[in-house]
């Protein structure tokens, strides 16, 4: 710039002159080089965008600005405001990869924040796209807070669902450690009894006294067991029936829920061509 005739001075960076006249001003957040004389040499800074030589707006979040362009950034990927280059474009939470890269989501059993996967503590697990440790969370059986460590729950308890380990109830035990269930309690055999809360062996289901007995998972036993008699028509013959007879007294041990032992066969009598089998337990 410099009056005609005059010594000209080079057009300060910018800004622009245009013929020799005076100075001209680049628009807010945009630059010149030195020695520019046009308006349209005026470029929107870094981290800006807009039209040469026209006004400029911040880039927003999501996409990275640089020589007065937009760009998105790459998919699962984002920016804060006014980002200048493609590498500012990183995962979002409960994805991972590499800054200005596309990022997958971070796998069940794992947490991911800034593009890094994260593995879930010993027993644990999350589900897909976690972001954050906390979204680990004890497995079935074992027990320990959000994002800590997990600690198996001891032999006759079980854990599904709750936050806590729960005693197996009376008439069952559990002998390992982290039952994942309820149904890993296992049930007394007949004939035995469990009385309390939280057994953690076979042992603990103590058998029946004399003249005693007990269906599968009891927490007592019935000493009432005499006088009690049933009569069951079968349709066999005698002969058939007689060959059979142990299967017919498991069978009423089944149905009746006592145990064959304590079933003694009385008698078997016809009945309009069929035979009646009579039972007792004692």
């Amino acid at each position: 710039s410099g009056e005609d005739g005059g010594v000209c001075t080079k057009c300060a960076s910018n800004s622009f002159c245009v013929g020799g006249a005076a100075l001209g001003e680049c628009p807010a957040n945009s630059e010149s080089p030195m020695g520019s004389n046009a308006s349209s040499a005026c470029t929107c800074k870094a981290g800006w965008y807009g039209a040469q030589g026209g006004a400029c707006t911040e880039c927003e979040a999501g996409a990275w600005c640089h020589g007065g362009g937009k760009n998105t950034c790459p998919d699962n990927t984002n920016t804060p405001a006014g980002a200048t280059m493609l590498t500012n474009c990183t995962c979002v939470p409960g994805f991972k990869g590499v800054d200005g890269a596309s990022c997958t989501p971070c796998a069940a059993g794992t947490w991911c924040m800034a593009g890094v996967e994260n593995a879930c503590g010993a027993d644990s697990d999350s589900p897909g796209e976690s972001s954050v440790v906390t979204a680990c969370v004890c497995d079935a059986g074992y027990i320990g807070a959000d994002g800590d460590a997990c600690t198996a729950c001891d032999p006759g308890t079980y854990k599904s669902s709750t936050i806590v380990c729960t005693s197996c109830p009376t008439g069952t035990y559990r002998a390992g450690p982290a039952a994942p269930s309820l149904e890993s309690c296992v049930v007394c055999p007949a004939d035995t009894y469990q009385a309390s809360l939280g057994a953690d062996g076979i042992a603990d289901c103590l058998a029946c006294g004399e003249n005693a007995i007990s269906v599968e998972g009891s927490a007592e036993c019935d000493s009432d067991v005499g006088g009690l008699q049933l009569a069951v028509a079968v349709d066999t013959t005698l002969s058939e029936f007689t060959a059979s007879k142990t299967e017919y007294i498991s069978a009423l041990g089944t149905a009746s829920g006592v145990s064959p032992q304590h079933i003694s066969l009385l008698s078997a009598t016809t009945i309009d061509g069929r035979r009646r089998l009579t039972n007792n337990h004692n």
